[in-house]
């Protein structure tokens, strides 16, 4: 049998289909293609064509588009647009992830949560632990957008004044410093170790004098016949322009969060572990082991002096304050 011979006239694929007859005929499917057919070239849409990234975190593997990542945070941008040169850059394989040291796999599970939500709820519905871990990565990779939008939500879940206090320290919030403070102001219970722990003691000697001044002006609304002393709770004063004017250029990050920092460090010195949530009753031993603390946390020293004594000073009067007042 001799073997077809390639020609320039066009050719065809033929198949042959069996029937139920006994003759079968055949059939012409279509065009064979040739090398000189132009190729297609298809466009990549702008919007909705994603490069995908893989990240390790902890001993997990994550997959996920990366322009989310490259859209909202600087710090991944930058990374990103960094040249690579004959090297393969990080993340494009199981075998050579994009490795995030030091980060939490919950956290990073909340903010994937967020960022791509499963279904279409609007707006994204997440718990006060997961809109904490939004804030606190959003805040690390400077993902401007979605910190804000952490910081609208965040308060409506928080029902502890002080603790809104403490977040808005640790997490440089201060829009959020007045209200937690009104909030704190207007409580009816009274400033108690917890919330010494979560705004340290200069600010809760600072808070302690602008309740009197307010449960004073609180109770004078019930008539002048009323002492002062005999109304305690919950008081519906505005005292917002109180704050701003005790306060004053106290209202910084730094200075609260020295504050907390100090507090902090001679609490867990000088008192047990266990949290009471009875007023503070410093005392001379307490308040010793504020002293001691010299370690740097979160960037502040707790071996300056001068600021040291002073937060000594006014702890033994928050103390004594707490004492002979029990708000």
């Amino acid at each position: 049998m001799d073997l077809p011979v390639a020609s320039d006239s066009p050719s065809f694929e033929v198949s042959i289909v069996l029937g139920p007859s006994k003759q079968s005929e055949p059939v012409v499917t279509r065009p064979a293609v040739h090398s000189d057919v132009p190729k297609v070239v298809y466009h990549h849409n702008a919007d909705y064509y994603f490069n995908s990234i893989i990240f390790l975190v902890g001993n997990e593997l994550f997959n996920v588009p990366r322009h989310k990542f490259e859209s909202e945070s600087v710090i991944f941008r930058s990374m990103f647009d960094l040249p690579s040169g004959n090297a393969t850059p990080d993340g494009l394989s199981d075998e050579q992830p994009l490795r995030l040291d030091g980060i939490d796999g919950v956290d990073f599970c909340n903010l994937l949560k967020y960022l791509y939500p499963k279904g279409i709820s609007t707006p994204v519905l997440l718990t006060l632990d997961q809109w904490l871990a939004v804030l606190k990565l959003s805040t690390l990779w400077e993902m401007e957008n979605i910190r804000k939008d952490a910081i609208e939500n965040i308060p409506a879940l928080v029902d502890d004044p002080a603790r809104w206090l403490g977040l808005a320290i640790d997490f440089d919030v201060e829009v959020w410093f007045v209200p937690a403070m009104n909030k704190l102001v207007q409580r009816a219970e009274p400033i108690s170790m917890a919330d010494l722990l979560h705004i340290g003691i200069e600010c809760a000697l600072k808070i302690a004098a602008i309740r009197e001044v307010c449960h004073s002006n609180h109770a004078r609304g019930y008539g002048s016949s009323i002492l002062p002393q005999a109304v305690r709770g919950a008081v519906t004063y505005d005292c917002k322009d109180r704050i701003r004017q005790e306060f004053k250029e106290y209202l910084t990050t730094p200075l609260l969060l020295a504050d907390k920092v100090i507090t902090a460090s001679g609490v867990n010195e000088a008192v047990e572990p266990e949290i009471s949530s009875e007023p503070f009753r410093a005392t001379p031993s307490k308040m010793s082991g504020l002293k001691k603390k010299k370690k740097q946390r979160n960037g502040v020293s707790a071996s300056d002096s001068s600021m040291l004594n002073v937060a000594i000073r006014n702890a033994w009067t928050a103390g004594h304050f707490l004492n002979t007042h029990p708000d």
